[in-house]
């Protein structure tokens, strides 16, 4: 899951992907699934997850690695910097995402 900082912390994005080793440098990533977690309207959260038909394949350099941060260089050039953090409000949304999956 992913959490925009900033007026747009209110939605979480979400998105499924297949991991496969390809060396101790090297992951290819496969996309399979994306969707959000909004809001509450009434008594339950906008909530949605669609399968992605056209399946994007990206493979990723391994630039760096800590318990705290990843950073990747994608096929394309871009760079990915990746930051782990634990909230319980978050920890519980990914919980509920999980079983409804």
């Amino acid at each position: 899951m992913l959490k925009p900082i900033g007026l747009q912390s209110i939605i979480s994005i979400r998105i499924i992907i297949k991991l496969n080793y390809i060396n101790e440098k090297r992951i290819a990533v496969i996309f399979k699934h994306a969707g959000v977690i909004g809001p509450k309207f009434g008594r339950k959260n906008i909530n949605t997850i669609n399968e992605i038909s056209n399946k994007q394949k990206v493979c990723l350099e391994i630039t760096y690695l800590s318990n705290r941060i990843r950073i990747y260089r994608g096929d394309k050039g871009k760079l990915f910097l990746l930051r782990k953090i634990y909230t319980p409000t978050l920890f519980k949304s990914f919980e509920e995402f999980i079983k409804s999956f």
